[in-house]
């Protein structure tokens, strides 16, 4: 309600000047919400303070009194701190960065004159629009009712926290890799973090903030965001490192800094997919394997960091297994089964094969091509023997013959689990149902062995061996890899 004040001189005769004054119902004189509902102990917070009426954001001072400042109150009663600063009408516009509203007042939150000692004090914070009444629309909570830790402390209302951000800890960040396109989910683990109303991210400097979560387990808190892309996406990059940070208010960022010098560094990586700037696949070998699974393949390309690889994983079609790294450009993982990778049981099968290294499905190469292929038959061989110092040429009949291995997958093993040879073989084109080989010397599979077989007939010196076939290279010493069935070869 505006009513205009006249002025007297000698207390009868009015001036000729009147001037407006506004009477407001206290009642209406409430704060709504304020934002961020936080700053650091050194100040220097920009506060968006939202009245319940907007209709009062009116300067009452008069013109040459500023009316409109705003006022924090807080501490235990034997240290209770009140502080009054300066304030103005803003017109937030939906911003984020005042709190998505419109008319409002703003302030900057000032130094907190009292100790914090590691921990977040609450504070009612007030404004008056003419320098003299303020609003009472809350109250500072009872320290000694507050629940711990302190991070867990959720202001709300017109009350908000004083916190101390030398008091930050991170336990661990994981993963600490991810492609230039973004979308990486990001872990951070630590002590002392809560949110006061605009948690984020921030990768670099020239990438854009993400919004960011906290969750609270006991003492430990959790924050979770995604990494945004890289500046430079889509163009490819060398790998680029960026400092991670956060900010509990939408404003300050915090200098986080690790508990243990053997936690890890607060740095993303930043790596271009499908390139040989950044993580890559070239071959594989073998390039397929039984249905059973546990073929060990190995994967030439490049971006196998051990230093920033939180987690290196081989997907075959739907399954995902670990994976080892050997070398920046080698690494080892082994088949699942065919059934786990597409839900098949028999039969020649054809799956992707992608690797990822931070642990997440999403952020893989482009795939190659792992065959899983039908169940490898020997049904008979000719001739059934040959000489004990080798080179008898082999022809083995079955089906199944498919080399895996870029030409040199298909070989015929000679010996059995204690220890065997292994010779490359070759298939005949025109049936795909036969392979040629020739037998190596006994004394290589005694060697392999490390004693000789026992004799079938002292009399006749003869000594048979098993033999199988792979179509990927791979025998090893319990043949998982070969043929289940087998052919016997009298060496004489």
């Amino acid at each position: 309600m505006e009513r205009t004040v006249q002025l007297t001189l000698n207390g009868q005769d009015p001036m000729n000047v009147t001037l407006p004054f506004t009477f407001y119902d206290p009642l209406a004189f409430v704060i709504h919400r304020v934002h961020p509902m936080g700053g650091p102990a050194a100040g220097g917070t920009l506060l968006t303070i939202y009245l319940v009426d907007d209709r009062l954001l009116i300067d009452k001072g008069g013109g040459f009194r500023h009316g409109l400042r705003c006022r924090f109150i807080g501490g235990e009663n034997e240290t209770r701190h009140r502080v009054d600063v300066s304030a103005n009408i803003t017109d937030c516009s939906r911003r984020r960065a005042c709190g998505a509203g419109g008319m409002a007042i703003a302030c900057v939150m000032p130094p907190w004159p009292g100790i914090l000692n590691g921990r977040h004090v609450p504070v009612v914070v007030e404004v008056t629009l003419n320098g003299q009444q303020f609003s009472n629309s809350g109250t500072v909570p009872d320290l000694s009712l507050l629940p711990r830790p302190w991070a867990r402390f959720m202001p709300a209302g017109n009350t908000l926290n004083y916190y101390d951000p030398s008091a930050t800890r991170i336990e661990a960040v994981a993963p600490f890799v991810g492609p230039t396109a973004g979308n990486t989910s990001i872990m951070i683990q630590g002590f002392a973090l809560a949110a006061f109303g605009d948690l984020r991210c921030r990768f670099g400097s020239l990438n854009e903030e993400t919004n960011a979560t906290l969750t609270s387990d006991s003492a430990v808190q959790t924050i979770r965001c995604a990494s945004p892309p890289h500046w430079a996406h889509p163009i490819r990059i060398r790998s680029v490192s960026v400092k991670v940070e956060v900010t509990l208010n939408g404003q300050h960022y915090l200098q986080l800094s690790p508990v243990r010098l053997s936690s890890p560094s607060l740095e993303f990586t930043y790596i271009s997919l499908d390139s040989r700037l950044g993580l890559s696949v070239e071959a594989i070998s073998p390039r397929g394997g039984p249905a059973e699974g546990h073929t060990r393949v190995t994967v030439a390309g490049s971006g196998f960091d051990k230093r920033t690889a939180s987690s290196p994983e081989c997907r075959f079609g739907n399954a995902t297994v670990n994976a080892s790294i050997l070398t920046s450009e080698v690494l080892l993982c082994d088949s699942p089964s065919l059934i786990a990778a597409s839900n098949l049981s028999t039969g020649s099968t054809m799956v992707n094969l992608s690797v990822g290294i931070n642990g997440q499905v999403r952020d893989f190469t482009s795939p190659t091509s792992f065959v899983y292929h039908e169940l490898l038959i020997i049904s008979r061989a000719f001739p059934y023997g040959g000489s004990a110092r080798g080179g008898t040429p082999l022809t083995v009949f079955g089906r199944g013959f498919e080399d895996l291995d870029a030409g040199s997958g298909l070989r015929c093993i000679f010996g059995n689990r204690r220890g065997n040879v292994s010779v490359p073989a070759f298939v005949n084109p025109s049936t795909n149902s036969s392979l040629e080989c020739i037998s190596p010397s006994l004394d290589d599979i005694e060697q392999a062995q490390q004693y000789g077989f026992a004799a079938i007939s002292s009399e006749t010196d003869l000594l048979d061996v098993e033999v199988r076939v792979t179509n990927n290279r791979l025998g090893g010493w319990r043949l998982s890899q070969a043929s289940s069935s087998s052919v016997r070869f009298i060496y004489k």
